[in-house]
């Protein structure tokens, strides 16, 4: 938790002493649009998994169904806020910061692309304390964190759009090293992990598409044109997940589908 607190805000530090007060203003309000929603994701599905995990670490089949199963839910949602976000960075910058902050929004886009991955982390690391193998997850925090070293000592002198590919770099470094205790330990590899991910990445990046192309039509304001995307957005990712049948959203649409109708039967009486 030390270390953690003191390298979550290194890339602030760094970028304070080494860049403009306007460039640390850009990348922390960017930072903090990023961080909203991936991190306040993540840190519910945590609280929620780390006991179920906890309850099943003597049974490594049911944790495995169970990390497979959080990882999916995970991902359903966290995949298309992020590349939603990404692609309307722009009129989502300029409608709730205004145009004095435009140039944050490059480092937005950047930054939701490493907040795909993060997740990922998470929940691996919750497998692995719910193992008590807390010697494992501080072994690996020490080396993310000299990654994080690594990445800034090598990228800052080519900008912060470097610092942040170097991020994106050491995301999927440190995703490769915590997925890879968790298929010795539970059975469920990296490799397993990304083929349940990849539907998903598919349908979200279609959908990413779509949102864009709304961006090329014409629209009196940024308000408007947020607003059609979000929809089309919206629309687009829930209609292909639908249409291919996607496993793990179709229980979760069952499961909204059945709340309704209680919800209207009790009304009913």
């Amino acid at each position: 938790s030390l270390l953690s607190q003191i390298f979550d805000n290194i890339y602030l530090v760094v970028i304070g002493k080494l860049f403009s007060a306007a460039d640390l203003g850009f990348f922390t309000r960017a930072n903090t649009l990023n961080d909203l929603p991936s991190r306040t994701l993540s840190g519910m599905v945590g609280k929620v998994t780390f006991p179920v995990f906890a309850r099943f670490q003597d049974d490594t089949a049911r944790l495995k169904r169970g990390l497979k199963k959080a990882l999916t839910v995970l991902i359903i949602v966290n995949f298309p806020m992020m590349i939603g976000m990404a692609v309307v960075a722009r009129p989502l910058v300029l409608v709730l910061l205004t145009d004095r902050w435009a140039e944050s929004i490059s480092y937005l886009q950047l930054l939701c692309i490493a907040g795909l991955i993060y997740p990922l982390h998470l929940i691996n690391l919750n497998v692995l304390i719910a193992l008590g193998r807390s010697d494992l997850f501080f072994r690996l925090e020490i080396i993310k964190k000299v990654l994080i070293i690594i990445n800034i000592v090598i990228t800052w002198r080519w900008g912060i759009s470097a610092m942040i590919y170097g991020m994106i770099v050491t995301s999927i470094i440190a995703y490769y090293l915590n997925s890879y205790f968790t298929g010795v330990l539970v059975g469920y590899s990296i490799w397993e992990q990304l083929r349940d991910l990849f539907p998903y990445l598919i349908m979200t990046s279609v959908m990413g598409m779509a949102v864009y192309a709304v961006e090329l039509l014409p629209f009196p304001n940024d308000w408007s044109m947020l607003l059609v995307q979000i929809t089309v957005g919206i629309i687009t990712y829930v209609s292909l997940c639908r249409v291919f049948r996607l496993a793990v959203f179709m229980d979760i649409w069952q499961e909204g589908l059945n709340k309704m109708r209680f919800l209207r039967a009790g009304a009913a009486e």
